[in-house]
């Protein structure tokens, strides 16, 4: 069954549209299960504070995201997609790559490449990037109720990381759908359907 995964800067949109896709497949029938990394399997409290406060080296960094997420596809996508269900996941190994990797200036191929095998051979069959001008993502953040962890880095960073998205659409534009975030989450959320129907006409 499909592999779905929703990417985008922090403010973008992109849980709330992967819980409307949830309910939008649920009301067709589909078995869904929605998750989203971090998975949280090796993150403890300290490294999650000393990540938002750049005091966690760049290395340890990636390792963790790394680590987190081999043990989120073995544990919980390859075995709900094997019993045939849907899954939905809110970020997934672009998400690595656009932060560690673009945003902390690591070295792409080496991230791109542990990226693929931190995924264990399992790959999304669409992944939706909803992308956002830095601005309006930063209103949205501050209108939820203030930054917090990762979300505290500086403009610099996330423009890195906004760039570094659009360049991973040029890489696997087949697979990618460039989703614009702005407007109301229904208007945003029926483009999405629209995709969607048409790449998985004969399962919908």
């Amino acid at each position: 069954m499909p592999f779905i995964t929703f990417e985008g800067v922090d403010g973008s949109g992109k849980s709330l549209q992967a819980e409307l896709l949830k309910t939008f497949l649920e009301r067709k029938g589909r078995k869904v299960l929605l998750t989203r990394e971090p998975f949280g399997a090796f993150f403890s409290k300290e490294a999650v504070k000393a990540m938002a406060d750049g005091k966690l080296n760049p290395v340890a960094e990636l390792f963790l995201f790394l680590a987190d997420r081999a043990g989120h596809v073995e544990r919980v996508i390859r075995p709900f997609l094997e019993r045939g269900g849907w899954v939905i996941s809110d970020r997934f190994y672009h998400s690595t790559l656009a932060y560690q990797g673009f945003g902390l200036g690591m070295d792409i191929n080496l991230v791109k490449s542990l990226c693929k095998m931190s995924a264990c051979g399992v790959e999304p069959d669409i992944t939706f990037l909803l992308d956002i001008p830095l601005k309006e993502a930063r209103r949205r953040l501050g209108m939820r109720g203030g930054l917090s962890g990762m979300e505290k880095r500086d403009a610099s960073f996330f423009d890195r990381v906004r760039k570094g998205y659009l360049e991973m659409y040029k890489w696997w534009f087949e697979r990618m759908v460039l989703v614009d975030g702005r407007g109301e989450p229904e208007e945003v959320h029926r483009r999405i359907v629209d995709v969607l129907t048409k790449r998985f006409r004969g399962l919908l």
